[in-house]
């Protein structure tokens, strides 16, 4: 594998985590502020209608606080033919109003008239003055409360109001309001409303495992004012069991909750209140379909980032493959000097440039190794393939970086090269020679002493490439007939040329 696609693999490898970090992160921050904007607006739903389902009753208690006809009864508790006339009011209000109970109460505590008059669980005649409700409607103010009724077993929440004659108070109307139609809104899968006293005690909720749980344990004073008053008959009032807790932020907690199966469940808390009748309604948000978009937003991301990384590495890789198509397609497999097919492009490139500046020279140095065949015939087509790659090795040892080194085809090489003015091409001619000359072979072939000709020619402003290079191999020709192992030049295309040989 290249190395540079194992940077990406160090990159992804450092960034991935990272990256699947920040994406859980953000999706939890998201999907918890859409839980808190939907918890918010449940709470102020459910909270307008429980406390306009409350204010009819508010109202209805006012209105008979100041019905003459319940004061003939007052002023007459024990007249028979007046409570039942009172009884019978009472029910009919109640057949509109569709309260719990309706009940007319003495000064002392005495129940004189009830809607329930004909019910097995009749109120009247019970006396209920141990009631907070009532006692805070016998000193004149109007008494709110919420308790299982001690008759009927019951949960209600009860208003209670005094009734004055002459600013005398004269008796207590009480009107009980059932709150079960109340808890049917609370029912959610994935949600949980709860609504509690000032005590914190759960009386409203769409989870069985919650009613008459307390949100926080209670203290002793507490314990037994409620059990004094009856207020939830025999019930224990448990805490929920709350295993953990953490704010998330200013307004809202993380609690984790036992069920009563033993599951441990996380909720988001949001609270309210219902200031009016002091009440506290809390929204119970499972976490479930947050970690679920946690979970979703860290699926996608990796996928993601996988399918990038894959991309990158295939771009990475077709793009090493197409070099290498290049490569091969401009580089001779046998000796890695350039192709004929990339000389056609480099040399008319340089004759270009040289045709607009005559500042440097461009020569083409052609090379043929002496009796190669000869080579193949002794030696074999391996020893041939042998020779050629260190020929080849030659040529590029002594040619520069910028020389284009081409193997023109079979045991023929050529030299693409610019050169200054005054510079000598057959010194870098004379180089290879004596280099090629000097090589040394193993084995069977240690006998074997390869020479090559050379012929040189330089480019003339305005000519082909195909007459530089016919010109050069002209000059290789010539040497091949001057003996081999030497050089022919040519510096124009009006000369012979000159046979080029060191002095011994």
């Amino acid at each position: 594998m290249p190395r540079k696609q194992w940077y990406y693999i160090l990159a992804f490898l450092i960034l991935f985590p990272l990256a699947l970090w920040l994406a859980a992160e953000w999706a939890e921050q998201q999907s918890m502020n859409e839980l808190q904007l939907e918890s918010t607006h449940h709470l102020r739903l459910h909270a307008h209608n429980l406390l306009h389902e409350l204010e009819k009753f508010e109202l209805l208690s006012q209105v008979l606080s100041e019905d003459i006809k319940l004061h003939h009864l007052l002023q007459r508790p024990d007249d028979g033919g007046v409570a039942a006339m009172i009884n019978h009011f009472l029910a009919k209000t109640n057949s509109k109003a569709r309260a719990s109970v309706i009940y007319l109460m003495s000064t002392t505590g005495k129940t004189l008239a009830s809607s329930n008059w004909e019910s097995s669980k009749s109120f009247v005649g019970k006396n209920y003055s141990f009631r907070p409700y009532f006692q805070r409607a016998a000193k004149g103010s109007v008494g709110r409360y919420t308790a299982v009724g001690a008759t009927s077993g019951e949960l209600g929440h009860y208003i209670a109001r005094p009734i004055r004659k002459q600013g005398n108070l004269i008796g207590v109307i009480v009107i009980k309001a059932d709150l079960k139609g109340q808890e049917l809104l609370y029912l959610n899968r994935d949600a949980i409303l709860t609504v509690a006293d000032s005590q914190g005690v759960i009386f409203l909720t769409g989870n069985p495992d919650f009613r008459f749980r307390t949100i926080r344990p209670l203290d002793t004073v507490t314990k037994k004012r409620i059990s004094d008053s009856r207020q939830y008959a025999d019930l224990s009032l448990t805490p929920l069991p709350i295993t953990h807790e953490r704010a998330w932020d200013k307004t809202t907690m993380i609690v984790s909750i036992r069920q009563g199966d033993g599951e441990i469940i996380d909720y988001m808390v949001r609270n309210g209140m219902l200031l009016e009748v002091g009440w506290q309604i809390q929204s119970y948000s499972r976490l479930d379909p947050v970690r679920g978009q946690i979970y979703l937003t860290i699926s996608v991301t990796a996928l993601t980032l996988i399918s990038l990384l894959l991309l990158a590495l295939y771009l990475q890789d077709h793009r090493l493959h197409l070099k290498q198509l290049r490569a091969a397609a401009i580089t001779d497999t046998l000796t890695g000097l350039y192709t004929r097919r990339y000389m056609n492009d480099a040399v008319d490139s340089l004759i270009e440039q040289h045709n607009r500046s005559t500042e440097f020279r461009l020569a083409a140095v052609m090379m043929d190794i002496d009796f190669f065949k000869k080579v193949n015939d002794t030696y074999g087509h391996k020893a041939g393939d042998l020779v050629l790659q260190r020929v080849a090795q030659a040529i590029r040892r002594e040619s520069r970086a910028s020389d284009i080194a081409i193997r023109y085809g079979g045991e023929e090489f050529v030299v693409i090269m610019l050169t200054s003015p005054t510079s000598d091409t057959s010194l870098f001619g004379e180089r290879i020679r004596t280099h090629i000359k000097a090589l040394r072979f193993k084995d069977a072939m240690d006998d074997l002493n390869v020479t090559i000709s050379i012929g040189i020619a330089y480019h003339n402003p305005g000519e082909p490439a195909d007459g530089l290079l016919e010109r050069a191999d002209r000059q290789l020709y010539k040497a091949k007939n001057s003996g081999r192992d030497c050089i022919c030049v040519d510096q124009d295309q009006t000369t012979d040329g000159t046979v080029w040989r060191p002095e011994s």
